[in-house]
């Protein structure tokens, strides 16, 4: 859109961005002064010139809409998703009985959930889960050297050849 005069841009910017061109035209172009029937000649006239100009834009603008609304949905994930500090962190706690955790409980029929302080299992699955992600569970490397300590021996073949074995 280099060589389009800067009122023309502003025409394009409207009319891609949803506003008719009518009023795209008197706001732009015109400022307010022309009568609607006017605007509406020009601003059609205008639109068809820069058909592909406005194309280009809402197609611009689309693409902005979606990548603002990409990072918006990353960002919010993030801030969602719990780090693995904070994971040991919450394990920890639930390790030590210090916060309270929701479970199932049937009262007068029903299913509830109350929060209740964690009984052994679930501190023993928070230990388990920790010992997990710190790497506690794995196997031990080691090194293993084979040495041959037995005497060397000697073979007599038929043809009277030693072999040291």
């Amino acid at each position: 859109m280099a060589s389009i005069s800067p009122k023309h841009t502003k025409f394009i910017e409207l009319v891609a961005n949803g506003i008719n061109q009518d009023k795209a035209y008197a706001d732009a172009i015109a400022k307010g002064k022309i009568s609607g029937n006017a605007a509406r000649s020009k601003g059609s006239t205008l639109a068809k010139r820069y058909a592909k100009e406005i194309q280009e834009h809402k197609q611009l603008v689309k693409q902005a809409i979606n990548n603002a609304t990409s990072t918006a949905i990353t960002e919010m994930a993030e801030k969602n998703i719990l780090s693995t500090a904070e994971r040991m962190e919450m394990l920890s706690k639930i390790a030590k009985g210090e916060v309270k955790i929701k479970k199932p409980f049937v009262i007068a029929g029903k299913i509830m959930e109350y929060p209740s302080e964690p009984d052994h299992n679930d501190r023993t699955k928070a230990i388990a889960e920790l010992n997990k992600m710190d790497g506690s569970y794995a196997p031990a490397k080691t090194e293993t050297t084979i040495t041959d300590t037995r005497p060397p021996s000697t073979v007599t073949m038929p043809d009277g050849t030693k072999i040291e074995i």
